[in-house]
């Protein structure tokens, strides 16, 4: 999931447009009193504003300097400043470029969908062909970030692609052309179905370009690369991937030698990234693993400048080591992913994304932005019934405190008996263990002082057996349920179930099944279930079920390993797709939520 978001980013947002001019050696400069001075950047008209911001979008080092100027514009806009006359081309280029500069720069991504949102209406509602591409792709980076965070979230993010196709081809934006199709591949290639975007990029492989540049001939051999692999002629898909490859790297090595910009080489790297990571998914899916293993090495090597795409480098690990059945390296790396996915989320805070920004409706974010713009409510309560009103918050604080205060030592109760008795639980494993290997050993010693006593029969009771005790051993046959394991051997069974359950591993993969449990413990699928039930009186998802809650409780308790995990992560870590399922799960075992489970884990260590 990651690497859509990744790559989406690498095709588009790190394109500014440029167009030297008069500021251009004022913003290469370190001149104090433009850079420093917001105040002086207010007498300069609004187009001359424009291009200097553009020109400090060429340096890291005065991206600063490019937000106050554009934010200038727009706060010159919304406070309807006549002073200084403001075009709304000159808004919609300028609001464009904060929310950019937000997504790419600084990993904002509320404040990015706050003025990309509202350059997409300006640029509508005034029929401005020109930026709406750029507008399209930047919020599909932002709504698919929204589907990985918030899997059940509709997502317009594909969407936002077309329609950024459709601008671009109607602008004959021929420099973008070649970038919306190459995310057009990657997106094909991770949904596994040429059918996505199949018009799109038919389109653009028939395109007649006026002229031919690097950006057309890469993009060009990437799509046709992927439209073949989809359509399994692997051969001639893996040769256009190549060349694709190829052709990238030589314009990297060119472009370091010749010293170009920060913004060309690293779109030339990311690029390099994106193909590798498409080759490395490629060949695993083939079962070439030595191939593949080649392209996460090299993928590895570029990635050490882009920290971003460690994520997407470690998910194709845990695919390539699973492939081979190396469960060690299969647990690392699904743990280095967690990790790295964690750290995403708590330092972009893409949560409040998703709570404040993509579940309310458009009109309450645009509402938003005008406040931040100067029109702010200006509703005030009378101070009566201000007055009033702080009494009742008080009186329901107080309710309130003494509820919380209750509800907080029932769930410290209830967190310790859970800790209590999941230790019990593992000295009974333990004690349990032990008790098998003795009955394990003295059985061993048994079969070899058995002898057989045939020849000491006495001929008395074969006739016996003849008799009467034929009938009863067929009457208590009879009256005996029917079993297809023996007691004994459903005891041995049972120990090599368990043995699987504690050992972890596979069992907390969400794709685990009774029929990989059987295979684990050298069984039959319907034996292991009649075992399970034999001896736990619970289904297999039930017993499954009961493991994975239970690692999940010590992985919250242990505060310095997974302290800094949200419950999303501890629920994917022990095999839960679904938090929603995941909860209730947990809340049916414990008696409390994972998230009060946490906060009384982190309460009970001191953190």
């Amino acid at each position: 999931m990651y690497r859509k978001i990744l790559i989406l980013i690498v095709v588009f947002t790190l394109h500014f447009s440029m167009q030297p001019g008069m500021f251009a050696a004022r913003a290469g400069k370190k001149d104090s009193a433009r850079e420093s001075c917001y105040k002086s950047l207010e007498t300069l008209a609004s187009r001359d504003l424009v291009k200097y911001g553009k020109e400090c979008l060429d340096n890291r080092s005065t991206h600063k300097n490019a937000l106050e100027a554009f934010s200038i514009i727009i706060g010159r806009y919304y406070k309807g400043s006549a002073s200084i006359p403001t075009e709304v081309s000159d808004v919609v280029e300028s609001l464009h470029h904060v929310g950019t500069l937000y997504l790419v720069s600084y990993f904002k991504y509320d404040k990015a969908y706050k003025y990309l949102s509202l350059a997409q209406q300006l640029a509508e509602e005034n029929h401005m062909t020109r930026w709406l591409p750029y507008i399209y792709v930047n919020l599909a980076n932002l709504w698919e970030i929204n589907r990985m965070i918030f899997p059940g979230t509709t997502c317009d993010g594909f969407k936002y692609v077309a329609d950024a196709w459709d601008a671009a081809v109607a602008g004959k934006n021929e420099d973008l052309l070649p970038r919306i199709a190459f995310n057009m591949a990657i997106l094909t290639y991770t949904e596994g179905a040429d059918k996505v975007f199949h018009s799109q990029i038919t389109d653009f492989l028939d395109y007649k370009f006026s002229r031919m540049n690097s950006d057309c001939e890469i993009a060009k051999e990437f799509v046709k690369g992927v439209r073949l692999w989809m359509s399994r002629n692997y051969e001639d898909g893996e040769r256009h991937l190549l060349s694709s490859l190829e052709k990238v790297r030589k314009i990297v090595a060119r472009d370091t030698v010749a010293g170009h910009g920060y913004k060309r080489n690293d779109y030339g790297k990311r690029q390099i990234l994106s193909i590798l990571s498409a080759l490395a998914e490629f060949y695993i899916s083939e079962q070439r693993y030595g191939d593949a293993n080649s392209m996460l090495r090299e993928y590895g090597s570029w990635a050490k400048d882009n920290p971003d795409f460690a994520i997407d480098l470690h998910e194709l690990y845990v695919k390539y080591f699973k492939a081979l059945n190396i469960n060690d390296s299969v647990d690392k790396y699904h743990y280095l992913y967690l990790k790295g996915k964690d750290a995403i989320s708590n330092e972009s805070k893409l949560y409040e994304v998703g709570e404040k920004l993509f579940i309310d409706k458009i009109e309450k974010i645009n509402d938003e932005v005008i406040s931040l713009a100067g029109k702010n409510r200006r509703q005030r309560f009378q101070l009566g019934a201000a007055f009033v009103a702080l009494l009742l918050l008080l009186s329901l604080i107080a309710v309130a405190l003494w509820a919380y205060i209750r509800v907080r030592n029932k769930s410290a109760q209830l967190y310790r008996k859970n800790v209590e008795m999941i230790e019990e639980q593992i000295q009974f494993m333990a004690r349990h263990r032990l008790l098998q290997d003795e009955v394990e050993r003295l059985r061993v010693l048994s079969e070899g002082k058995d002898v057989c006593k045939n020849q000491q029969t006495d001929a008395s009771c074969d006739s016996a057996a003849t008799g009467d005790a034929d009938d009863v051993q067929t009457d208590v046959a009879r009256s005996q349920p029917r079993s297809i394991i023996a007691d004994a051997d459903a005891e041995i069974l049972y120990s090599r179930i368990v043995e699987v359950m504690e050992k972890g591993g596979d069992v907390y993969q969400p794709e685990f099944s009774l029929e990989r449990l059987s295979a684990l413990a050298e069984s039959r699928p319907r034996v292991v279930s009649q075992v399970i039930n034999m001896k736990t009186g619970s289904n297999f998802s039930q017993f499954l079920n009961e493991y994975r809650i239970r690692e999940a409780c010590i992985r919250f308790q242990n505060t310095q390993q997974y302290g800094n995990y949200t419950v999303e992560a501890i629920a994917e870590s022990v095999g839960y797709r679904s938090r929603t399922g995941f909860s209730s799960l947990f809340k049916k075992a414990t008696g409390l939520s994972p998230s009060e489970y946490h906060r009384q884990a982190k309460r009970a260590s001191g953190k």
